[in-house]
């Protein structure tokens, strides 16, 4: 069986002309994705940026000792905090892994393994950006979050709610949240460097 296509042929592009249309959607679909906040972390085992400061050499023995590669050298948030070593959330989220490589490799004071499942900073709910105070059904946070039930729970009016005597501030959270922005924030620190 033949399928007549009629008379007109497909037109021909070149090569240069494919690739320009196909960077153009590629642009087009990266502009449309979610910005990565400059806002940081502190790694697992931190006592609070001002300790780990002053206590904290930059080998980055706890950067290439991560195996999900969480931690990262900080290049473009504050500039007090510029060279040490933190969690972009937005990028990639802390797992707290049992065997607390990052921890076991600061040859420092700057980790400890008896902080390591301490919070790591205060995070808020910012419900101007969260779907489900917007009327949306979103669970994702909560699901996600690996002390469900005590560090991220639903409302009765199934709105989630943070509470941070439970939460490690790993920020799966922030690195899972689907709004165009992360609702969940990282509460600012003042930062007292030694």
């Amino acid at each position: 069986m033949v399928i007549s296509m009629g008379s007109t042929a497909p037109e021909m592009i070149s090569r240069q002309d494919f690739l320009r249309s196909f960077f153009k959607s590629a642009g087009s679909s990266a502009a449309r994705l979610r910005p990565m906040s400059p806002q940081v972390l502190l790694p697992p085992g931190s006592q609070g940026w001002s300790h780990f400061i002053a206590n904290c050499d930059q080998c980055y023995d706890c950067v290439s000792k991560c195996p999900h590669e969480a931690l990262r050298v900080v290049r473009d948030s504050n500039p007090k905090l510029e060279g040490y070593p933190a969690i972009y959330p937005g990028l990639v989220s802390c797992e707290g892994c049992w065997e607390q490589e990052c921890i076991k490799a600061c040859p420092t004071d700057a980790l400890s393994e008896d902080l390591s499942s301490a919070p790591l900073q205060e995070l808020f709910i910012d419900e101007n950006l969260c779907l489900a105070f917007k009327g949306q059904f979103c669970t994702t946070c909560v699901g996600r979050c690996p002390h469900q039930g005590t560090a991220l729970t639903l409302d009765k009016d199934g709105k989630p709610k943070l509470d941070m005597t439970h939460c490690t501030a790993c920020g799966i959270c922030i690195n899972v949240c689907p709004a165009p922005q992360s609702a969940i924030q990282i509460k600012e620190q003042e930062l007292v460097c030694p």
